[in-house]
């Protein structure tokens, strides 16, 4: 019995079958280094947290120890070395994350079995990438950041749980001043043991100068009531609706939309088959454009890499369109000093928080 198994396990077809197990690690150590770099990290139970990752760990080294000659576990022990930067740099404390992730990645890079040569040219050039990467790092949050001090006065979090607010305070050479930022929790993983803070949806609403304290509240108010203020306050009041919004509403077909010639760019007029000017010759498949305006089709808009958009007055939008829009019946308004700076309602139809609007934060 014991020489059967010592056979099977010796076979080489074996060691290959059983190289496919190490695969989910290399995915395992991807997914956190995409989490670490579009979210912010929190574990919430280190003890649920800590099984899960050391279990993980633990049977992955087994696995790939066992099958380390194979070409699968050897690109597994090499090709993720290069996202473990993300997950030190942006989880820098986070020991019970970084440490167990690395310590098979490290062994297993020495252990597998690529040629002496390669893991010398391959971890000499990794160790440069770290080297330059880190130093961009600290450069980029130490040296280039604002020499302005800040602190955070307060959070919060508003009725429905959609959103989070920050008030910070920024002390300069004048007198300060205080801003609020807000930013939408819907993009959040909660994995109940660890929870991920989407990161590049924080929107400044308020800034006051010279600094002050500021009484905060989250009230919720529904969708008409706010409409009925917005035009109150303005009866002309409109927003730029784009291409989505302009397809929920079914208005894309035949439109067209007319731009002045200076609003677009040499790169998309040349794209469009136009130039503006012969002085530099006329590119082949481009014509002589000679006047201030020019009407475009949506096809065209696309041709030219131009964003699809309509001016949209409120007071045309009934409240059932405003339903299909994504602007739910009720939602939550933000009051500073008992004015309101945040509604949830503008915040959905401008898209300010929307995945497309999302931009990348080094921090």
């Amino acid at each position: 019995m014991m020489e059967t198994l010592k056979k099977f396990f010796a076979n080489p077809w074996t060691k290959r079958g059983f190289s496919l197990l190490s695969l989910p690690y290399g995915a395992m150590v991807c997914w956190f280094a995409y989490l670490s770099v579009i979210y912010r990290i929190e574990i919430v139970s280190a003890g649920g947290f800590g099984v899960r990752l050391i279990a993980m760990c633990v049977l992955s080294f087994i696995v790939m120890f066992y099958t380390r000659k194979t070409l699968i576990t050897t690109i597994v022990s090499t090709v993720p070395l290069l996202c473990l930067l993300p997950i030190v740099l942006f989880n820098l404390g986070d020991w019970l994350l970084i440490i167990p992730i690395c310590a098979v990645s490290v062994v297993m890079f020495f252990l597998c079995g690529a040629g002496e040569g390669g893991k010398t040219i391959l971890g000499t050039s990794i160790l440069l990438v770290y080297m330059l990467g880190t130093l961009a790092y600290f450069v980029y949050t130490d040296v280039l950041a604002s020499s302005i001090r800040t602190s955070v006065a307060e959070q919060g979090t508003s009725v429905t749980g959609m959103y989070d607010h920050t008030v910070t305070y920024a002390e300069d050479k004048s007198q300060g001043c205080t801003y609020i930022d807000i930013t939408t929790n819907e993009f959040d993983l909660d994995y109940g043991w660890m929870y991920c803070d989407a990161k590049g949806f924080e929107e400044r609403y308020a800034v006051y100068r010279p600094m002050k304290e500021c009484t905060l509240k989250w009230e919720t108010a529904k969708r008409t009531e706010i409409t009925e203020e917005l035009l109150k306050a303005n009866p002309e009041v409109t927003f730029a609706m784009n291409e989505r919004q302009m397809e929920i509403l079914g208005l894309l077909d035949g439109y067209t939309k007319t731009f002045d010639v200076d609003e677009l760019t040499s790169d998309q007029l040349e794209a469009l088959g136009y130039v503006l000017t012969a002085k530099y010759g006329i590119p082949e498949g481009c014509t002589l454009y000679t006047e201030e305006e020019i009407t475009l089709s949506v096809e065209r808009m696309h041709a030219g890499g131009i964003a699809v958009t309509k001016d949209v007055a409120l007071a045309d939008l009934s409240d059932k369109e405003l339903e299909k829009l994504g602007v739910p019946e009720e939602g939550d308004v933000l009051y500073a000093d008992g004015k309101v700076i945040f509604r949830y309602y503008t915040a959905i139809l401008t898209n300010e928080m929307a995945e497309s609007s999302r931009t990348l934060v080094i921090e």
